[in-house]
């Protein structure tokens, strides 16, 4: 699915489990990739915001198991695909 636009590159302040409050919606903002610099956080209406990656050890902690857990959904959908589970 093609995007209309890129990704909101702005400064947001990441709550304590580093997630953020989406400024379209209202939904939390969880991490589902990151870089050397930013994270790219993303709302269940899909709506997207890249970040510069917090400095503080912990966060960056938590950032990662977000990106692990959103891999790790990903990659059990795709089995069950395989399977052919999902089809009715």
């Amino acid at each position: 699915m093609e995007r209309s636009a890129p990704p909101c590159e702005r400064i947001v302040t990441l709550r304590p489990d580093a997630t953020v409050e989406c400024a379209d919606c209202g939904l939390p903002m969880f991490p589902i990739a990151e870089s050397s610099l930013t994270v790219t956080l993303e709302c269940a209406n899909r709506h997207r915001v890249v970040t510069a990656l917090p400095a503080e050890r912990a966060m960056r902690v938590l950032i990662d198991n977000w990106i692990a857990k959103k891999g790790a959904q990903l990659h059990v959908q795709h089995e069950r695909w395989e399977r052919g589970e999902d089809e009715e």
